[in-house]
């Protein structure tokens, strides 16, 4: 098989060697993203921006693995439910970052595995929401009430801090593709 010339050099395709292709683009964005949340969580909760960035890659990470969930809202239900400490339990037994209860979520664990491992508790605890969305017919803020065990005013908070993120990440995954495109 022979290589063959591209007919009229002036016209070749949008491959410009100084711009970032489709995919580092979105690899930068994404990471301005996570690095913005870190920074806002940091300052909100006077955390480690260390132990803050796994909990957002964690949720960034599992949310990926699902259609629906957004990491925003997971790392909202997380402050809510922890405050973001991944070593807390419950008087009724709730565990780590998104307070999941072993006895009623079982099935969802391995024998093994311990609630206060975050990337284990953040897993059971997307599992737990994926399910209760189903129950809910899709409808988030139901899910969110059956998630907090009916607590009041729970699905609104949950779903403003929620946006609240996701406004943080986007402003900074826009500046990134600005600064980026431009230079």
């Amino acid at each position: 098989m022979a290589l063959q010339e591209w007919p009229d050099p002036t016209a070749l395709p949008d491959a410009k060697p100084d711009q970032p292709g489709e995919r580092e683009l979105q690899s930068l964005t994404e990471e301005a993203s996570k690095q913005a949340q870190v920074r806002y969580l940091a300052a909100k909760w006077g955390r480690s921006p260390k132990t803050l960035r796994e909990y957002v890659n964690l949720a960034w990470e599992e949310a990926g693995k699902r259609e629906g969930l957004d990491p925003e809202l997971l790392i909202a239900i997380m402050q809510k439910e922890s405050s973001l400490s991944a070593r807390v339990q419950s008087r009724q037994g709730a565990q780590g970052l998104m307070q999941v209860i072993r006895r009623w979520h079982s099935d969802k664990l391995h024998p093994s595995e311990s609630l206060f491992d975050p990337r284990v508790n953040i897993r059971v605890g997307a599992d737990i929401l994926e399910e209760y969305l189903e129950l809910a017919g899709g409808s988030l803020h139901q899910a969110l009430e059956k998630y907090s065990g009916n607590a009041r005013g729970y699905a609104n908070t949950i779903l403003k801090e929620s946006r609240k993120l996701a406004r943080v990440a986007d402003r900074a995954a826009a500046a990134a593709a600005v600064a980026m495109t431009q230079g």
